[in-house]
């Protein structure tokens, strides 16, 4: 007793508070980083009391473990972090780090207690990932804030998600201050929200009910609402919810016009003056919402409705809708005038569409084309080094020019006139670049100035000389090698520090000079054969040179708008393209070897197109809408992220309201063939064992704009791993054909910060074993059964570009340790092979894929064993032996699999019985929408239903002769039974002793 006195006087004297009174609690935690960033882990704690608190002997429990030292302390009011890894923490956030703690926080829930030295719980949390947490903090940018530090931390209505990022990559979060939902006293909870329709008719009024129930009484209950729609978003309005009964509040928004989005929220206030918001601002659906609509008139398909609410977004949706590559038109799909006679120039045309639509693309053409401020900026901050004050002024000036750049565009293609405004375009460019040189002329040095005024001010020709292939090397290489955009994305669209930029300048530099020497090689060109195919493959080289050392470089938020960039629309630069073209041709009559398809992008034929112009960053303020026949309901995905895709957009859904259980989905428009033989590809997948991504056609509409029938293409991703009941912890890569070795091919889908070492790992294994050695190895790390599957299904579709290509490679390293393999962009299968002069594709050999494989016409002696692998001997079809196809069907053993799986197939599944009546049914559902689609294009219905029925045919052409092809081979007609006994016992032994291992 007496010694606990001393020590209670000693703490009062040294100005410490006796710990049994402190109140330190868990005030923050950061489970979730985005972007896989999965070291960047913390939890806060916060001293509410008006005392400094000593933690000396404290300690987190449950979900981490970690111990105060000796002295550690806590200021009066003050915040102390932890976090997982410290230097990842300093990336992002300058709050001081007391300490690191190792074990990772579960990114689906956890508990976390803090203790006393008694070992006394004196707070703890237990949060989820599923509502009603918050889902801004599930890694979506935000953190969990704790609200009210006095109230419970295992109450989930005291916790709420810190304010997100704007482009929810970059991590937010309020390490070592004041939370941004703090509030000295709990906030009313309410709860039960109901209202009548999701999808009212138009005038009907929408009735909103609640709870809402706080201790010390209720001030106000407030209906807020706003009614969005095409472009716009209106101010929100107010209405007072009236108290039914004990607890229970009601109001009615008024009926509304037709079409419009009704966002709504309600907001809750205490006798105290504590409010609260439901849903919460932060969350990723921040209102609750309602799709006005009158009756829909169904049709064979489903409907969707795109609905951009802002105003940039609905302005580039309408220029995509415009645009000569809305409605599915492809760039590539052209017809080339050829003769017998010399090689003449062809300028590639896009199909006669109507003239204003036509001018609003020439028009974003010519202003980027022209401006090219992207170019300006790689000039002005690649080649000149610029001090830390004077980047970010200059920064600013081109951010500011190209949002007027933008805005200057949807003026010129809102005209009423705009043939007439592409007449004054040049006076309207120079007045552009004479505003640009003015508001930089004072932030830079005078040889500055003159840099970039003779940069901007010089003249570009685009002479064609005779007997020259490209009448534009600079042009053409560049559209390659976009070195300019890629600078532009990573320097401003995201922030720099000058430290990191000097590397990055080093790089593009040479980078350039790499391809100021490409430019040098094709100016000499003066036909295909003199080494166009080497050049095009250096580009590529070099492109893939750019992604792997520039990685390195980036910030996290860097990285993201690089990889955006990439995926996304890129900036015009240069003249639209003019190529002459010879007499020779290739197969069934197509271009002859090396023409086309040996680009990751393929040929950019102006800068136009389905992927020209810029966008800016999605805002997840974009709805989609979908109906279907069947049920005859309408479904309501509001706050949805839709971004621009080659051929289409893609739809990002939140994790908490799937589309059919899909996270994301692509909606495009690839081809008139492509539209058909992809849904079908899969279809054959599924019927043979194999995962594969929902496909099916939906009659679509763009900010206001019909646009036809597009087809629908689930995203690989961790949902389509959970939806075909595939564990989501595993490794997902892509394959990417234009990669260079390994790391290269594969881009890696998820636990995207870790290392390739697993895919490494498997294919050098694979490469340097061979038969017995090699097929234990083949058993031990495959799903044997699903991989054959795989190409044997490929095989019997023709499925050229999905051995060497376009496939999902996936491991699951957590579960089964296997790896297995998922289709992807199916539009070159069904005997389809673009530009091939319109011939079913059949004969693929049985061989194809295998190592040892060879092109139609060439020996084995002096072939690479991999490289970009396109064409040879004639045979433009012809790819090198992919990194798994090569070895495994090679394998005798899993070949014998591979060949009597595939027999199995053409008898019992890839057979007209089975197919022609799906083919048909396809046939009866689109019919219809072809003719929507013709009218849409002002061309004749009857034209394009007799097109539409030929490809048809050559679909069923393809299953007929493909399957008399495949069982006429030898190896086909010798093929034994397949047998499951042949691979599922040793395979099974072997993952019994994994099991067991993981056990131990």
């Amino acid at each position: 007793m007496l010694r606990n006195s001393i020590c209670t006087i000693l703490a009062l004297l040294a100005g410490l508070p006796i710990n049994a009174t402190a109140r330190v609690v868990i005030n923050e935690i950061f489970y979730h980083a985005p972007d896989d960033i999965e070291d960047l882990e913390y939890v806060e704690l916060y001293n509410s009391a008006d005392e400094t608190v000593d933690l000396s002997g404290w300690s987190l429990a449950k979900g981490i473990k970690y111990s105060f030292s000796q002295g550690t302390r806590i200021a009066a009011k003050g915040y102390l972090v932890l976090c997982r890894n410290r230097d990842r923490f300093k990336e992002y956030y300058n709050a001081p780090v007391e300490g690191v703690f190792s074990q990772p926080l579960s990114n689906k829930g956890e508990s976390l207690a803090l203790m006393d030295p008694s070992g006394k719980v004196v707070d703890s949390v237990k949060y989820k990932d599923s509502p009603p947490w918050p889902s801004g903090a599930d890694g979506h940018s935000g953190s969990l804030e704790r609200i009210c530090p006095e109230a419970d931390g295992d109450n989930v209505y005291n916790w709420a998600s810190s304010p997100l990022s704007a482009d929810r990559i970059k991590p937010a979060g309020t390490p070592g201050k004041a939370n941004a939902n703090y509030s000295a006293v709990l906030p009313p909870i309410i709860s039960k929200v109901k209202y009548t329709s999701e999808n009212p008719l138009p005038n009907q009024s929408i009735a909103v009910e609640a709870e809402v129930r706080d201790v010390k009484g209720i001030r106000e209950v407030v209906l807020l609402y706003r009614v969005a729609g095409l472009g716009f978003e209106k101010e929100e309005s107010s209405l007072t919810m009236k108290q039914i009964t004990e607890g229970h509040y009601a109001a009615e928004i008024p009926g509304q016009s037709k079409d419009p989005l009704v966002r709504f929220r309600i907001k809750a206030t205490s006798q105290s003056g504590a409010a609260r918001f439901f849903p919460a601002e932060n969350e990723l659906r921040p209102a609750l919402s309602c799709y006005v609509h009158d009756t829909v008139e169904p049709a064979r398909i489903p409907f969707g409705w795109i609905i951009d609410t802002t105003a940039s977004e609905y302005q580039a949706g309408r220029q995509r809708a415009t645009s000569t590559g809305f409605r599915g038109f492809n760039p590539m799909m052209m017809v080339m005038r050829r003769g017998d006679g010399p090689p003449e120039q062809v300028r590639f045309e896009p199909p006669n569409d109507n003239p204003n639509d036509i001018a609003r693309t020439q028009v974003r053409k010519g202003v980027e084309s022209g401006l090219d401020l992207a170019g300006a900026w790689f000039e002005l901050t690649v080649h000149h080094q610029l001090d830390t004050a004077i980047l970010q002024k200059v920064k600013a000036v081109f951010e500011q020019k190209f949002l007027e750049q933008e805005k200057l565009i949807d003026d010129l293609q809102e005209s009423q006139n705009i043939p007439e405004k592409l007449n004054s375009l040049p006076s309207v460019i120079q007045t552009f670049k004479n505003t640009l040189l003015a508001a930089l002329k004072p932030l830079l040095t005078e040889d500055q100035n003159k840099s970039i005024g003779d940069w901007l001010t010089k003249k570009k020709t685009s002479e064609t000389r005779s007997g020259m292939l490209f009448n534009d090397p600079d042009a053409i290489v560049k559209s390659w090698v976009k070195l300019e955009g890629a600078w532009h994305a990573i320097t401003i669209k995201a922030d720099v520090d000058q430290t990191r930029l000097a590397g990055l300048r080093q790089l593009f530099q040479q980078l350039e000079k790499e391809r100021n020497s490409l430019i040098a090689d094709v100016a000499k060109l003066k036909s295909i054969e003199d080494g166009y195919r080497d050049i095009r493959e250096n580009s590529e080289n070099l492109n893939q040179k750019l992604t792997t050392q520039l990685k390195p470089l980036l910030s996290s938020s860097q990285e993201k708008q690089f990889v955006e960039w990439m995926d996304g629309p890129k900036p015009a630069s240069g003249p639209p393209m003019t190529i002459a073209i010879g007499a020779e041709r290739g197969p069934f009559g197509g271009p002859g070897p090396g023409m086309f398809g040996d680009g990751p992008q393929q040929f950019r034929f102006g800068p136009g197109g389905p992927r020209g112009g810029q966008t800016s960053p999605a805002s997840y303020r974009s709805a989609f809408v979908y109906f279907d026949p069947a049920s005859g309901g309408i479904e309501l995905y509001d706050f949805v992220k839709i971004t621009p895709r080659a051929g289409g957009q893609k739809v990002h859904f939140h994790k908490d309201r799937l589309f059919h259980n899909m996270a994301g989905i692509n909606l495009i428009y690839e081809s008139d063939t492509a539209v058909l033989v992809e849904p079908l590809a899969y279809e054959v997948y599924r019927k043979v064992g194999v995962a594969a991504e929902q496909s099916y056609h939906v009659r679509l509409w763009i900010d206001g704009s019909p646009a036809g029938y597009y087809l629908l293409v689930e995203q690989p991703d961790r949902a389509f791993l959970r939806r075909n009941k595939i564990s989501d912890d595993g490794n997902l890569y892509k394959l990417l054909w234009y990669g260079q070795g390994i790391v290269g091919q594969h881009e890696k889908k998820t636990h995207t910060r870790l290392s390739h070492d697993d895919i490494v790992d498997i294919i050098n294994k694979l490469e340097k074993t061979s038969g017995d050695e090699q097929w234990k190895i083949i058993l031990e790390n495959f799903d044997v059964e699903e991989v054959v599957n795989y190409f044997a299904a490929s095989m019997a579709l023709s499925n050229w570009d999905g051995f060497f290509n376009n496939y999902y490679a996936y491991h699951d390293i957590g579960g089964s340790g296997k790896w297995t393999m998922y289709p992807w962009d199916e539009d070159q299968t069904w005997g389809t092979m673009n530009m091939m002069g319109g011939e079913v594709f059949f004969n693929m050999p049985i061989t194809f894929g295998m190592k040892g494989d060879v092109p139609p016409g060439q020996s084995r002696e002096g072939r690479p064993e991999r490289g970009f692998g396109f064409g040879g001997g004639g045979a433009m079809w012809w790819r090198q032996p992919g990194w798994f196809s090569g070895p495994l069907l090679a394998n005798p053993q899993f070949r014998k699999i591979f060949l009597a799986r595939t027999k199995e197939i053409l008898e019992n599944v890839y057979t007209e019985k089975v197919f022609l009546p799906i083919i048909q049914d396809m046939a009866n559902r689109l019919e219809p929408e072809i003719r929507f689609r013709a009218k849409l294009l002002n061309t004749d219905p009857e034209r394009a239903v007799q097109d539409f029925s030929s490809n048809l045919q050559s679909i069923r052409e393809h299953l007929t002769k493909r399957r008399e092809f495949l069982l006429a081979q030898d190896e086909i007609k010798n093929a034994g039974k397949f047998s499951r006994a042949d691979f599922t016992t040793t395979s099974a032994k072997n993952s019994a002793t994994k099991k067991k291992k993981r056990t131990e």
